[in-house]
């Protein structure tokens, strides 16, 4: 059973061409670096079932383990199964956020969910790496993409096995580059952008109208889940929301092309900033349109991002280059309907990633995990511990496990060199303390990386 109209064929596009044009000069992609699949429309695209991390090499070891839990991973019987809403926003940052104290009212229906209970905000939550492709997986695979096999279990998986129907609902074109559309697995019902004939392929009123065509809810469980681009670069914008001028795109501004970026930093500020107060109305529009339909009778809903983005920080705009604190910090939201959200353990003190999303979710639900995902419920107390990120030839860990202190660790395996910064007190990453570490730790430091390294052929 579908949830809403079908639709084929490919959106209407040239209306961004030339942006996009102006966007291949921008990134400057190494052969090593992410691409998007929303960028790609105009660039070369990878070859057919290809991806830009298609080099990394996952050990015989990973492989053997998501296939024995695969075997061994048997579902429950289950007498509450209340609907998942799963909202990611592309290229979202969590300082641009009021909801987490920004100065600008950016997120003022969020803000309000906040004030009233109903949502829990996770102050701290980092991605597995600055872009969509393995950013959307870590958050459906609890794993970071070192170890990720096409055998593992997905939350989509999971929750198809407990019999939930998934919907896919996304903004972008996740169908033609990455094969993202293959890696979400087998779903009930799937639409994204480049399946709109009327609209740009980055438009959200397109998931909006999706979810308007949807029948009213029929009482089995279902898994939402929706890809929002109003905050991205690309993002098709209202001028509804045009409320911080003056502003102007980030597509023409490279690394280096400007001595001063203080007004470029304004002007690019202004515009995300426009985006993400749009991003709050698409999201009541959502959260509206499926109260209408009876979806959030009894639901739990998480609101995140695939990754970051920057803003002129250390000279770079956009993601995908390089993995600063912008580009990999995303917000982590949850709120529930008909019942209390879930009780998080110590979040204030805690880094989140995005790997432990889908075992909270399946912790909310009384759902176990599969034995080899890498991801925590973040309902219960945990021990600090190491979180992988990576991008390209940048491979890291954010290491948590000295008492008020979050190191972060990246070395970059082409050139060697290597970078730390402690991020809670030093959250601008201004002052590289590699030099000052102690050998011992500095080594078991690099021991910790050199499997996300021997991942990547050289």
């Amino acid at each position: 059973m579908r949830l809403g109209p079908t639709g084929a064929g490919t959106a209407a596009i040239g209306a961004i061409a030339l942006a996009m044009l102006q966007l291949s000069a921008y990134a400057g992609f190494p052969a090593l670096t992410a691409r998007e699949p929303f960028s790609l429309t105009f660039l070369a695209p990878p070859d057919e079932g290809q991806h830009m991390n298609s080099h990394i090499q996952v050990s015989p070891g990973a492989v053997a383990a998501a296939r024995r839990a695969r075997e061994g991973y048997r579902p429950l019987v289950l007498t509450r199964r209340p609907n998942v809403i799963l909202v990611v926003v592309d290229a979202l940052r969590p300082d641009r956020l009021s909801a987490y104290g920004y100065e600008r009212d950016t997120t003022p229906h969020l803000a309000a969910m906040q004030r009233r209970g109903q949502l829990v905000v996770v102050p701290r939550t980092v991605a597995a790496c600055p872009e969509s492709y393995c950013g959307l997986l870590a958050i459906a695979r609890s794993k970071p993409l070192h170890l990720m096999t096409d055998d593992d279990l997905s939350l989509h998986e999971v929750l198809s096995k407990h019999e939930y129907r998934i919907a896919l609902m996304l903004g972008g074109d996740h169908t033609n580059f990455y094969g993202l559309r293959a890696a979400y697995g087998a779903v009930d019902d799937y639409f994204d952008g480049s399946m709109d004939r009327t609209r740009s392929i980055n438009d959200d009123e397109s998931v909006i109208e999706r979810v308007k065509a949807m029948p009213a809810w029929d009482g089995r469980p279902v898994m939402i889940q929706f890809h929002l681009m109003s905050a991205h670069l690309l993002g098709t914008r209202s001028g509804a929301f045009e409320q911080y001028r003056p502003a102007k795109p980030y597509v023409p501004w490279r690394k280096g092309a400007a001595a001063d970026l203080s007004k470029p930093q304004f002007e690019t500020g202004n515009h995300y900033d426009n985006g993400v107060r749009q991003l709050d109305d698409v999201v009541r529009r959502l959260i509206e349109a499926l109260a209408a339909r009876e979806y959030l009778r009894d639901a739990i809903l998480v609101l995140t991002g695939d990754h970051g983005e920057m803003l002129g920080e250390h000279g770079e705009f956009g993601h995908a280059k390089g993995v600063y604190e912008p580009a990999l910090r995303v917000p982590l939201l949850f709120a529930a309907f008909g019942g209390p959200p879930p009780a998080l353990a110590d979040a204030a003190d805690r880094l989140a990633s995005q790997l432990d999303i889908a075992p909270t979710v399946l912790q909310y639900l009384g759902i176990p995990t599969p034995e080899n995902w890498i991801g925590l419920p973040l309902q219960l107390p945990m021990k600090p511990r190491l979180l992988a990120f990576q991008q390209g030839y940048f491979v890291g860990v954010y290491d948590e496990r000295q008492p008020g202190r979050k190191l972060k660790y990246w070395r970059n395996i082409d050139t060697g060199a290597q970078w730390a910064f402690d991020v809670l007190t030093d959250p601008a990453e201004s002052v590289n303390l590699v030099a000052q570490l102690d050998p011992a730790h500095l080594d078991a430091l690099q021991q910790t990386i050199r499997p996300m390294a021997a991942a990547i052929p050289r």
